[in-house]
């Protein structure tokens, strides 16, 4: 029995949700299958913002853990701060069009995808829905860790709580974009014929 693969997953989803979108949003994918300049620029652009969410887990998990008896007093501590804080901005203003992009490239790819997927095996959406699940564990974990460093609870608790919260919903942000990345090299865009219907 075949496996739905996560680039058809989402391509059919994409693809779907672009159907029932404005024209705008059906020309811009329309555009961007097109354009072998836009797939390439809009690929580019989501692989930077791949990379620049995972040297921001890396800062955060060396500031956080690594380097956190030394913050005060370590060189190295306040090179990895400034990474961090800079990646971090980086990856705020990046995240909005690269997930726009993405979601324009998927819709405008795969024209072979098939939307009968009853006899296949789909692990992709358990996979999502499980990590939206741990996503939002993690951020009751901060909240609770945010709370109790608030009500002058164990701080040494609290540190613990906030900085597990914020490596999780990192490093799922991360395992995300990268898998996004890869899928992104594997999409192939539509033939002009369905180009034109998702246009149309």
């Amino acid at each position: 029995m075949a496996a739905v693969t996560f680039e058809e997953e989402v391509s059919r989803l994409a693809a779907r949700e672009a159907a029932i979108s404005p024209a705008l949003v059906r020309t811009a994918v329309g555009a961007l299958a097109r354009s072998s300049a836009a797939r390439a620029a809009a690929v580019a652009l989501f692989h930077l913002f791949a990379g620049t969410i995972s040297v921001l887990f890396a800062a955060t998990f060396l500031y956080l853990v690594v380097f956190r008896a030394c913050v005060e007093n370590c060189t190295v501590a306040s090179v990895v701060w400034e990474i961090l804080v800079y990646s971090g901005m980086l990856s705020l203003l990046l995240i909005v069009p690269a997930m726009v992009l993405f979601f324009l490239r998927a819709a405008g790819s795969g024209s072979e995808v098939k939307d009968d997927v009853d006899g296949c095996v789909r692990w992709w959406p358990l996979i999502w829905h499980a990590s939206v699940a741990f996503f939002h564990l993690a951020l009751l974990v901060g909240l609770i860790g945010l709370v109790l460093q608030i009500c002058g609870g164990s701080q040494e608790v609290s540190y613990l709580l906030r900085t597990a919260a914020v490596l999780c919903k990192l490093l799922l942000t991360v395992a995300f974009s990268i898998r996004a990345a890869v899928a992104l090299w594997r999409m192939h865009p539509q033939q002009p014929a369905a180009v034109g219907a998702v246009v149309v």
